[in-house]
């Protein structure tokens, strides 16, 4: 691996290695199998040859890691002449449990007919990238009902 990229402050390469570090390199390559050599690309502020990050990978990055998401979130709201702040606390209440999961179940629905377009990456059949994406986007869902599940019983016993 060869010496860091100088980043400029403010730069799309910079957002995206930040976002990338705040992920954690390893954790990205590892759950949504982008490889090294790609993601070293995407940092590079020299590259022209078109190897940019796309969007799509960034919000599979940003869904993977809500401090990916905070990142990307700053840098534009930053460019909007806005700011982002993180809300004081977690909501706790059975009904934003229960908005995760009808979230979850969406972003499933969405994902899967990406997957199955025959004018998508694999046609009809599932690529192992959609495959990695939808298996995530179900062990969110699972995780949100188990939230929903937790909190009921909780607001039943108060």
């Amino acid at each position: 691996m060869g010496a860091p990229r100088i980043q400029s402050a403010g730069s799309a390469t910079a957002m995206i290695s930040d976002a990338l570090d705040a992920a954690r390199r390893r954790a990205v390559q590892a759950e949504l199998g982008f490889d090294a050599a790609t993601l070293s690309h995407w940092c590079d502020p020299s590259e022209t040859n078109g190897r940019r990050m796309p969007v799509s990978a960034l919000h599979e990055v940003a869904g993977f890691s809500p401090a990916a998401a905070l990142v990307a979130a700053r840098h534009f709201a930053a460019l909007a002449g806005a700011e982002v702040r993180e809300l004081a606390g977690e909501d706790r209440t059975l009904s934003t449990a229960v908005a995760a999961i009808a979230r979850a179940a969406g972003e499933i629905g969405a994902h899967m007919l990406e997957a199955t377009d025959p004018h998508g990456p694999g046609g009809a059949e599932i690529t192992p990238a959609e495959r990695r994406r939808l298996q995530f986007d179900l062990d969110l869902a699972a995780e949100s009902i188990a939230v929903a599940r937790s909190r009921l019983t909780r607001e039943a016993t108060s």
